[in-house]
């Protein structure tokens, strides 16, 4: 028998979260949304309907700050992280799930992921300085993007004029 896909999305920003659910509900797929709002009786049986294998509850929007230490979502096969803390999700238990982590290019996520693996693979230790590196990095590419973007508005704001400008004098 073929086994059903069970997806968990997790983020730290619950808007985003909204956002999605949103795209699913255009997309009429079965979803569920388990944040700091759910607690108790209702937590666990928002838990134990996912990792129901019969249940056809496809994907689980999560909340990486509603406190998940120690829960278990093992009947999910794929995981998307998207701008969630690794230290947050790291006490999940997903079984044998696929994780993927969407990052965006120059950002403070990309060096921290380079710099885990770096920790992972070559045994180097993320101390305060490489904190820090990772800071300016994101920083500098994100201040330095917002600027670029403003110079290319006015950029054409002013090709515009001088265009609007030659028109004018033609006539």
């Amino acid at each position: 028998p073929q086994r059903k896909n069970k997806i968990i999305i997790i983020s730290q920003i619950n808007e985003m979260l909204d956002i999605i659910s949103e795209y699913l509900i255009t997309k009429k797929y079965k979803f569920d949304k388990f944040d700091s709002n759910i607690r108790g009786q209702k937590r666990q049986h928002l838990i134990d309907v996912f990792n129901d294998k019969n249940n056809d509850l496809f994907i689980l929007l999560l909340d990486a700050n509603s406190g998940l230490k120690g829960i278990n979502f093992s009947a999910a096969n794929t995981i998307i992280v998207y701008d969630a803390d690794f230290e947050k999700i790291n006490d999940i238990y997903f079984g044998s799930a696929e994780i993927y982590y969407l990052v965006s290019e120059k950002s403070c996520e990309q060096m921290k992921i380079k710099l885990s693996f770096d920790a992972l693979y070559k045994g180097i230790k993320i101390n305060e300085e490489e904190n820090e590196k990772i800071l300016r990095y994101g920083a500098y590419y994100t201040f330095n993007s917002q600027e670029k973007e403003l110079r290319n508005k006015v950029n054409e704001t002013i090709e515009s004029e001088i265009g609007r400008i030659i028109a004018k004098s033609r006539k």
